[in-house]
């Protein structure tokens, strides 16, 4: 069994998650408003769950058959994972003066389960060379390395045998039915996982930077979200369980990022907004784009960054749901 994840962090990420994000303009009738709600709960096939030796979950490895062998998450479907999750999000927008237009556009419904090994983050820094000066200075300002007693965890998607079931549901108006594969489907779980070795640990790069506002790096392929804890590592567990009073667990420290992409189709008016909203809306700058996507520039984003928390009243997120 697995047992390098402390049980008391992830007993607290279980149940349900709502993030928000809003602007809105000084100056004329412009709202944006993004949302997410994200449902954790303890994958069934966490009791398959192993550890082995020189088999990295961090880089997309998992132990399978009870530890007998290593796979490549990026080219093999797994058998277990820690936990399961169910996503909900989209946004609306809210534009004019006199005549007041509105769009509303998300999943309409549970998405999902997506499977999830919560990989701990190395301590080492003798990495650091390899890893690349950006992840290097975002280890840094996480601390990562800071405190032998405290561990980060990183999500780390995987693709199981329930991946391809992943479907959407009939009110899904956020992407049509032929794109979704690769929006929110099985083509966007593959796509996840080759990337997410990619990302600084303290989340803070834009996964679609490449395609910003250019074509020559192709178009965007679409990920999931992205999402890190915090506290203690489970040798510490074990230490306090040992103690003869135990206090309670600190406070989940749970940061994520999910820009919901917004892809022009049904010849909507959002292709035509983006811009004018992208302008008025600035405080803060939630709308990003334009992305290269099917060969174009019309993909836009509105960022969901919950990688600080309380910086802001405009980003909020809190254990539970809400209207």
């Amino acid at each position: 069994m697995k047992t390098s994840v402390n049980p008391e962090l992830v007993d607290q990420l279980y149940g349900t998650w709502t993030f928000v994000s809003q602007s809105e303009a000084d100056l004329g009738y412009y709202k944006a408003k993004a949302y997410l709600v994200v449902h954790f709960m303890p994958d069934p096939s966490q009791t398959l769950g192993c550890s082995k030796d020189d088999c990295s979950e961090f880089q997309n490895q998992l132990c399978q058959d009870g530890g007998s062998i290593c796979v490549d998450t990026e080219t093999t479907p797994v058998e277990w994972s820690d936990v399961a999750a169910l996503y909900q999000f989209g946004f609306q927008v809210d534009s004019g003066a006199v005549i007041k237009s509105h769009i509303r556009q998300g999943t309409g419904d549970w998405l999902g389960p997506y499977n999830v090994i919560l990989a701990e983050a190395p301590k080492s820094t003798s990495q650091e060379e390899e890893e690349g000066e950006e992840t290097a200075e975002a280890r840094r300002r996480l601390g990562v390395d800071d405190d032998p007693s405290t561990s980060l965890y990183v999500s780390r998607l995987v693709q199981t045998a329930s991946s391809q079931f992943v479907k959407p549901p009939p009110q899904c108006n956020i992407v049509s039915d032929d794109h979704f594969d690769e929006y929110a489907g099985l083509a966007a779980i593959q796509n996840s996982i080759k990337t997410q070795t990619a990302y600084p640990l303290d989340l803070s790069q834009d996964p679609y930077a490449n395609q910003f506002n250019t074509c020559n790096n192709g178009s965007l392929q679409p990920v999931l979200p992205r999402f890190t804890i915090k506290g203690p590592s489970s040798q510490e567990v074990k230490l306090k369980n040992n103690a003869t009073m135990a206090a309670p667990p600190p406070p989940l420290d749970f940061s994520l990022r999910y820009p919901i992409l917004s892809v022009p189709f049904q010849n909507n008016q959002l292709t035509k907004w983006w811009p004018t909203l992208q302008k008025r809306l600035t405080k803060p700058h939630l709308i990003q784009g334009p992305y290269c996507y099917d060969g174009a520039l019309k993909a836009y984003t509105i960022d969901l960054n919950f990688a600080k928390q309380g910086q802001d009243p405009a980003w909020q997120f809190v254990k539970g749901c809400v209207d």
